[in-house]
């Protein structure tokens, strides 16, 4: 393939990466489990300061829908995701802070701890945000207690995880949350694969190891049935080219 034409392919798949805090490097370089080849920190925040734009509006609007953030917190709201008590917030990949900003601004927890596997982006959450930095395996939320947390939610994050990987990071939000308090997060759901979806992934030339890694609906929601949650609700949201998919559980 001419250099031209592979850049132009590299370009558009780090285009879709962008959504989930990843950039794409030659295949043979590519490490999955080194957040060194997440979306640089340095370049991304440069290229918002010159589009005039927030951070987080700035990667909305060159690698997704413009407005999908307004959109899932909505959402969100509406399933009463953020009412009553959530005064102890853990969130996993929060990344580059675009979901961190607004649910801290409706929650305004006492306590917001995140896991972040990129080491730039995780130092620069805490000198911009102040956030509670917990260390990270990229498997388990190991440094939360049982039963302490009202918030638990992630972004983007299930969709470069693998099956057995997803299953696991589910089990530790159940057990991290406290009874009464809600679980949030998206997955690329057999829900995800109608109206062609595949035909327009095939199209990106994605080939970014395990994204979008695909996971079952009743999967999940059996998972959290037994784990003694309820289901609040499900929508869609878009990840170019196609959707993922949300979920609000709720402990009994």
């Amino acid at each position: 393939m001419p250099s031209a034409i592979k850049k132009n392919v590299l370009q558009g798949t780090n285009s879709l990466l962008g959504l989930a805090d990843l950039k794409l490097v030659r295949s043979r370089d590519q490490d999955w489990s080194d957040p060194s080849t997440f979306l640089p920190l340095k370049e991304t925040v440069a290229a918002a300061q010159a589009a005039g734009l927030p951070l987080g509006e700035y990667i909305e609007n060159t690698y997704n829908v413009p407005g999908a953030i307004g959109t899932t917190i909505g959402h969100l709201t509406e399933l009463d995701v953020f009412s009553g008590t959530r005064d102890r917030i853990c969130e996993i990949g929060p990344g580059s802070a675009r979901f961190l900003e607004p649910v801290r601004s409706l929650c305004k927890p006492s306590h917001y701890e995140v896991y972040e596997t990129a080491a730039p982006w995780a130092k620069w959450l805490q000198e911009n945000y102040g956030v509670i930095l917990r260390a990270t395996d990229g498997k388990t939320l190991k440094a939360t207690p049982d039963d302490s947390i009202d918030l638990v939610h992630a972004h983007k994050v299930l969709v470069v995880v693998p099956l057995l990987g997803i299953c696991r990071y589910l089990k530790e939000m159940m057990r991290v949350t406290r009874p009464g308090g809600v679980v949030v997060f998206d997955a690329f759901t057999d829900d995800c694969l109608a109206d062609g979806a595949i035909d327009k992934w095939l199209a990106t030339d994605v080939d970014a190891g395990s994204y979008p890694s695909l996971v079952l609906k009743q999967l999940i929601v059996d998972l959290f049935t037994a784990g003694g949650f309820d289901l609040s609700g499900t929508f869609l949201i878009p990840m170019k080219p196609g959707t993922t998919q949300y979920f609000v559980f709720r402990r009994r």
